[in-house]
């Protein structure tokens, strides 16, 4: 008897062996899970003179990004709503949504930051301060 979907085109999952369409579609959303989740994740990372925070935002423009800072947390949002009409039976409706929030260090320098919008990632830059020493205070006898 021949087999319904040959090898290459089967996987096993949790629910046995099911077909698997990798092209144009996935449906082995196990394997893909991690990635998926790791490619809306923002990023936060420093180095000697400044404090880089990277969050993607694919779909936008930078005049749909709103960016915000204040005590210490940053906050960037952005959203697109788009609709499309053609004729009586074709509608598309579709809304992009992102915002994530994120607690900078105690050193960043909130005066100039800069921010930049490139290939679906918004950059935003901080300077450091210089590092703050502590200071011995004396106590004095009565």
């Amino acid at each position: 008897m021949a087999e319904l979907f040959p090898e290459p085109f089967r996987h096993k999952s949790r629910f046995g062996l099911l077909p698997s369409f990798r092209f144009p579609f996935r449906w082995d959303w196990e394997e893909e899970g991690p990635e998926m989740l790791e490619a809306t994740q923002l990023s936060l990372s420093e180095d000697n003179d400044n404090v880089y925070v990277e969050a993607p935002m694919p779909g936008l423009k930078p005049e749909d990004i709103k960016i915000n800072l204040e005590n210490g947390i940053l906050r960037i949002q952005g959203e697109k709503k788009e609709e499309k009409k053609e004729g009586r039976r074709y509608h598309r409706k579709a809304s992009y949504s992102y915002s994530y929030m994120v607690s900078l260090p105690s050193q960043t320098d909130e005066a100039d930051p800069m921010a930049r919008y490139k290939d679906g990632i918004m950059s935003v830059t901080f300077r450091k301060l210089p590092e703050r020493k502590g200071k011995v205070i004396p106590v004095q006898k009565d």
